[in-house]
């Protein structure tokens, strides 16, 4: 499938495919801050209603956009190099995140039911896939230079 984009292209393209991912990074990056400002609010006994449905309201919007980034990075390596594999380590957080984020919206789900062990699993989740897309973002700096 080498040669459908011209070398030009597939460069433009790796930095839309790199900004859009960035701005997925601080989206999830807001949301754990949204989260854990929910945690300390029901913490000290105040009210957690608007920040939660901030929260709320951003999780389905990531769950289908976040994946798209990766789905986008994919297609671009396969018309590039032919193979998705030329950088394992970005493919594979890649995928992680991708996997991970319509999980937590499915964990979400759960939460509504009241679930202490839910909401542990949900916020640990939600620290994992923030570090995750530090790496992923710093992973895909490397390679843009």
């Amino acid at each position: 499938m080498e040669g459908l984009l011209s070398n030009e292209a597939i460069a433009q393209l790796r930095y839309v495919h790199g900004g859009y991912n960035l701005i997925m990074a601080l989206a999830v990056w807001a949301m754990l801050g949204l989260g854990l400002s929910i945690r300390r609010r029901r913490a000290s006994g105040r009210q957690a209603r608007a920040v939660a449905t901030a929260h709320r309201s951003m999780g389905p919007v990531l769950a289908v956009l976040a994946p798209m980034g990766f789905l986008a990075g994919a297609t671009l390596m396969v018309l590039d190099k032919g193979h998705v594999l030329e950088y394992p380590p970005h493919f594979i957080i890649g995928i992680l995140l991708a996997l991970a984020l319509p999980g937590m919206y499915v964990l979400s789900r759960i939460l509504l039911a009241g679930s202490a062990q839910a909401r542990t699993a949900h916020r640990r989740l939600g620290i994992s896939l923030a570090v995750g897309y530090l790496l992923q973002v710093l992973l895909g700096i490397g390679i843009l230079l």
